[in-house]
C-alpha cells in the first residue's frame, strides 16, 4: 500500500491535495475542510480493484438486461427483436451466477447493435429510451473484455454513487477538477478531468468506435493495482438503520448495491461494509478458541462485548456477557469500537485498507488512546492498513507516541488541511513527526479561545 499516490485539485473543498498512501495514514483539519471528501476519492479508485467493483458491474449488466428484456417483450413477436430477447434472456440467467460472465458469448454485441439500430429507425413507442438502453448495455458487455474500460465504468459508477448531487455540482462549476492516482512503478495509473459528462455508461465512446472516430475520454485507467479488501467506516450509527435487503443472487449471502429500496438507499461503501458483517466467514486467527489472541485481548480491554448478525431476524445487535441488546439502545462509543471489531474477525485479509472517518467523536479520551493501539497493532503484525480523518490534537497526539512505541513511526505518514490564502478551498500538506507542532497548533484553537474567555472573566472579576 505504501507505493501508491493520488493527486487532487478544484475537487469540491479540495484545492490541491497530495497524498502518499503508507500504511497508516493519519489526516488532520477543521470540519468542512475536505477530509472526507479525500477518503472517498480514494476508497472510490480502489474499491475498483476488490470484489465490491466485480460485484457492482455484474450488477449493473443484470439490471439492464433484465430491463431491456423487459421493454422490448411486447415486440418479440418480430424477427429483428426476437433473437435478442431469448439472448439477453439467455444473459440474464447466466447472470444468477456470478462466476459465468466471462464466458459470454462475442456475437450478442452485434446482435444488440443490430437491434438498437432498429430501434433507432422505428416509430415505436419509447424507441430512443431502447435505442440508448441497448448502447448503454453494449457498453458494459464490451468492457468485460477489456479490464482498462472495465475499471473505468466501475470507478464512474462509485462516484456517481457515492458523491451523488455533488458531483453534478463538480462538473458544472470546477471546470478543471482533475485526479490522479499511481505507483512509484507506473504499473497502475488512473486519470479523471471533470466534467465526467459521458460517463458512466459511456454510449458516446461506442457509437465513435462504430464509425470508426477516435475518442477521448475523461476518464482514463491503466494497469491494475492490488488491494484485498477496502472498507469505510462513515458511522457507527449506520447498524442501527438496517433492514436486510433480499440478495440478487441465489448462490451467495450479499446486498444489492445497485438496486436498494427506500428502506435501504445506502451507498457502495455503506452497503460493502454491511455486507461483511454480515458473513459468517470467522477466520480462525480471530476465533474466540484463541484466547493468547493478542488482538482479541486488546479489543476485550477495551469492550467486553461484540456485534453479531441475527440472520433469524435480519437484525445486527450487541451482545457481551450472555445479553443481547439492540443497535439502538448500545452506546455510540460501544459502537464504534465495535464494528471495527466484527470486521476483523470476518477473515479480513492482509494488505487490505480500512478507512474510519473521525473515530474519535464518540469516544472517551481513554479510549481514544485505546483505538490508537489497536490500529497501530493491527498494522504493525497483521499488515492492514489505516486512512483515518480526525480534528482531535489529543487523538493525534496518541498515534505519534504510539506509532514509535511499536516501531512504527517510518510506517505512518500525517497531513494537514488548511484553508489556501486566495481561495475557500483547502490545500493538504503532508507533515513531518518533527514538524506536528503545526497540526496541534491548528486543532488546539479552540483552547486558544477558550483561554482567551477565561481571562477575559478573570479581568471582569478585578
Amino acid at each position: 500500500m505504501k507505493d501508491v499516490t493520488f493527486e487532487i485539485s478544484d475537487f469540491g473543498p479540495i484545492n490541491n491535495a497530495k497524498i502518499n498512501l503508507s500504511k497508516i495514514n493519519v489526516v488532520c483539519g477543521i470540519n468542512g475542510s475536505g477530509k472526507t471528501t479525500l477518503s472517498k476519492i480514494i476508497y472510490s479508485i480502489l474499491a475498483t480493484y476488490t470484489d465490491v467493483g466485480d460485484l457492482i458491474l455484474k450488477e449493473m449488466i443484470h439490471m439492464f438486461a433484465k430491463y431491456i428484456k423487459d421493454e422490448i417483450s411486447k415486440y418479440k413477436d418480430e424477427a429483428e427483436v426476437n433473437n435478442v430477447y431469448n439472448k439477453l434472456n439467455e444473459l440474464n440467467n447466466e447472470f444468477i451466477y456470478l462466476n459465468n460472465y466471462k464466458n459470454l458469448k462475442e456475437d450478442i454485441k452485434y446482435d444488440i447493435i443490430d437491434l438498437a439500430l432498429f430501434f433507432k429507425d422505428s416509430d415505436k413507442i419509447h424507441s430512443n429510451k431502447l435505442f440508448i438502453g441497448l448502447f448503454e448495455l453494449l457498453v458494459l458487455i464490451d468492457s468485460l473484455y477489456d479490464d482498462n474500460l472495465k475499471n473505468s465504468e466501475i470507478i464512474a459508477q462509485f462516484f456517481n454513487n457515492i458523491f451523488g448531487d455533488d458531483l453534478y455540482l463538480i462538473n458544472k462549476w470546477n471546470k478543471n477538477a482533475n485526479i490522479k492516482a499511481y505507483t512509484n512503478d507506473k504499473s497502475f495509473s488512473a486519470n479523471l478531468s471533470f466534467p465526467l459528462k459521458d460517463y458512466p455508461l459511456n454510449v458516446k465512446r461506442i457509437m465513435d468506435k462504430l464509425d470508426n472516430k477516435e475518442y477521448h475520454s475523461q476518464l482514463s485507467v491503466n494497469g491494475k493495482f492490488y488491494i484485498n479488501e477496502i472498507f469505510y467506516i462513515e458511522t457507527p450509527f449506520l447498524l442501527d438503520f438496517f433492514k436486510h435487503i433480499n440478495p440478487l443472487y441465489d448462490d451467495i449471502k450479499g446486498l444489492k448495491l445497485l438496486n436498494t429500496n427506500d428502506d435501504n438507499n445506502f451507498c457502495f461503501h455503506q452497503s460493502s461494509l454491511i455486507l461483511k458483517l454480515m458473513s459468517e466467514n470467522i477466520s480462525s486467527k480471530y476465533s474466540q478458541n484463541n484466547n493468547n489472541s493478542e488482538i482479541l485481548k486488546l479489543f476485550d480491554n477495551v469492550l467486553n462485548g461484540s456485534i453479531e448478525f441475527n440472520p433469524e431476524n435480519n437484525k445486527f445487535f450487541y451482545s457481551e456477557k450472555n445479553n443481547d441488546y439492540s443497535m439502538s439502545s448500545t452506546a455510540s462509543g460501544m459502537k464504534s469500537i465495535g464494528v471495527l471489531k466484527a470486521l476483523i474477525k470476518k477473515n479480513l485479509d492482509s494488505n487490505s485498507l480500512i478507512i474510519i472517518d473521525e473515530p474519535e467523536i464518540h469516544l472517551h479520551p481513554e479510549w481514544q488512546i485505546k483505538l490508537v493501539e489497536l490500529i497501530v497493532i493491527l498494522s504493525k503484525e497483521h499488515d492492514f492498513n489505516f486512512y483515518i480523518n480526525s480534528h482531535s490534537p489529543q487523538f493525534v497526539e496518541a498515534f505519534e507516541v504510539l506509532s514509535e512505541k511499536y516501531g512504527m513511526g517510518n510506517d505512518i505518514n500525517f497531513y494537514l488541511s488548511e484553508e489556501h490564502e486566495d481561495s475557500n478551498k483547502f490545500e493538504f500538506k503532508k507533515i513531518d513527526r518533527e514538524n506536528l507542532r503545526f497540526i496541534y497548533r491548528n486543532l488546539g484553537r479552540p483552547y486558544r479561545k477558550i483561554n482567551e474567555i477565561r481571562g477575559e472573566n478573570l479581568n471582569k472579576k478585578t
